[in-house]
């Protein structure tokens, strides 16, 4: 089913869109689930209460925006047991796939882990994420210092990922 909606939305794409280096971002949308479901259903994650629920039915779309107007240009199930990184290999991979030169690519907070951050560091475009404020004194929000915006580099250790040093931009805007 994944794959024949992924062939729809290509077929309805412009036939210039893809033709030159575009920014491109990745998002995880979460549908509210309230039903009982199996302990191990591959199809609800957990994740932050929001309506009333911390149970949802998960998919990433990857998209480009051209003149203003957002294009997805693919989507994917994130199933209970994916990692972020999965999901952003697959839906980047897909996009290559359809021909996509990716100028930049935009992720949100919910990308914000060290198997995300390797893996674009071995792609050819730059990346930009939405860093979590993470801590009451250290992590992240050590970095929140000053009036003025900043560049810096941020490492942080991972069990499972290990250990990533990355350029973080902190922004002050009122």
């Amino acid at each position: 089913l994944e794959g024949q909606v992924n062939k729809l939305l290509a077929a309805r794409l412009p036939k210039s869109l893809l033709k030159r280096a575009r920014p491109a971002a990745i998002d995880v949308t979460e549908i509210p689930y309230h039903g009982q479901h199996e302990e191990e259903d591959e199809h609800i994650r957990r994740s932050r209460a929001k309506h009333g629920t911390t149970h949802f039915h998960c998919f990433g779309t990857l998209y480009v925006l051209k003149a203003n107007k957002r294009y997805t240009l693919a989507i994917t199930l994130v199933r209970r047991s994916d990692k972020m990184a999965d999901v952003t290999e697959r839906l980047v991979e897909r996009g290559k796939e359809l021909g996509l030169k990716l100028r930049r690519l935009y992720l949100d907070r919910g990308f914000d882990n060290n198997g995300v951050v390797a893996y674009l560091k071995r792609q050819s475009f730059p990346s930009i994420i939405a860093l979590t404020i993470r801590g009451k004194e250290g992590g992240t929000r050590a970095l929140l210092t000053g009036r003025r915006s900043y560049q810096t580099t941020y490492t942080r250790a991972s069990a499972e990922y290990g250990s990533q040093t990355f350029t973080v931009m902190v922004v002050r805007k009122y």
